[in-house]
C-alpha cells in the first residue's frame, strides 16, 4: 500500500514551528517577545531579523525620509527609537523575507503596522496593516474610532487609512518608546471625543499601555502587537 503524503499541519507536527519576525528596526526585540510567546505558544521557535540590522548610526540616519515620504519610528538595538522612511526599507523588508524563508520558517510576521505593497514571498506573511483593516470593519464600521499613532508625522494620513473601514476616525499621536504620560494624555483626548473602540496603531504598543488607555477610555482597546501574535499562534497550531 502506497504511504499517503502529509498534510501541512501533519508535518508541523512532526517538529517545531518556525516563526519568522521582522522588525523594521533592529532585533532582538526583547521589549516585544514575551507578549509575542504569550500569543504563539511555548511550541513554536522565533527567529528574528531586523530591517537595519548591521547598519551603523550613519547608514541608519541616510534612511530617514525625505520631503514627502512616509515616515515609521521603530526601536535600535540599543534601546534608543528612530524615524525612517517607508519607501526608503521596503528593499531591506523584502531582503529579511528572503532571509527568512532560507532558514525555514513556516510563517512570517512583519512586526509594523504601517502600509506596504505586496512583498515576494514562499510562505504565508502576516502584515498587521491588512488584519487590523478587516477586524476594524467587522467590529466597528459606522462607528467612531479612536486611533492613536506613535509619531505626529502620520496624523495627516491616520484618517485616510482608516477611513475605508466605514468608521469615522479620531486620532492622536504618542510614543510608545517614550514617557506613558503621553500616552495617557492621548487617551484623555480621546476619551473627550466619546469614541466607540481605540486602536493602537503600533507594534510598539504593549499590554501595559493597552490597559491604561482602556482605563482611561472606558472604551475596549485593539492592541495591535497581541492581535496579530495570535493570529500567528493560531496559524502555528
Amino acid at each position: 500500500m502506497e504511504s499517503q503524503p502529509l498534510t501541512v499541519r501533519q508535518a508541523l507536527e512532526w517538529r517545531r514551528v518556525k516563526i519568522g519576525l521582522i522588525t523594521i528596526g533592529q532585533s532582538p526585540r526583547e521589549d516585544l517577545l514575551e507578549e509575542i510567546r504569550e500569543g504563539v505558544g511555548e511550541k513554536a521557535e522565533l527567529l528574528e531579523a531586523g530591517a537595519l540590522d548591521g547598519l551603523d548610526r550613519e547608514e541608519i540616519d541616510a534612511l530617514r525620509p525625505a520631503e514627502g515620504e512616509h515616515h515609521l519610528i521603530t526601536r535600535l538595538r540599543d534601546g534608543s527609537s528612530t524615524i525612517v522612511g517607508k519607501e526608503r526599507i521596503i528593499p531591506k523588508i523584502q531582503a529579511k523575507i528572503q532571509e527568512l524563508e532560507e532558514k525555514g520558517v513556516d510563517i512570517t510576521v512583519l512586526l509594523c503596522t504601517g502600509e506596504f505593497p505586496e512583498f515576494k514571498t514562499r510562505k504565508p506573511l502576516l502584515q498587521p496593516d491588512k488584519i487590523l483593516k478587516h477586524v476594524i470593519t467587522a467590529v466597528a464600521e459606522g462607528k467612531k474610532l479612536g486611533v492613536i499613532v506613535p509619531i505626529p508625522e502620520q496624523l495627516p494620513y491616520a484618517e485616510k487609512k482608516w477611513a475605508p473601514t466605514g468608521c469615522r476616525v479620531y486620532a492622536v499621536s504618542a510614543s510608545p518608546y517614550h514617557e506613558k504620560e503621553s500616552v495617557e494624555e492621548a487617551a484623555r483626548s480621546i476619551k473627550l471625543r466619546n469614541v466607540d473602540l481605540v486602536l493602537l496603531d503600533c507594534m510598539g504598543f504593549g499590554a501595559g499601555l493597552k490597559k491604561r488607555v482602556a482605563e482611561i477610555t472606558g472604551r475596549p482597546v485593539i492592541q495591535s502587537l497581541s492581535l496579530v501574535a495570535k493570529i500567528a499562534g493560531e496559524l502555528s497550531q
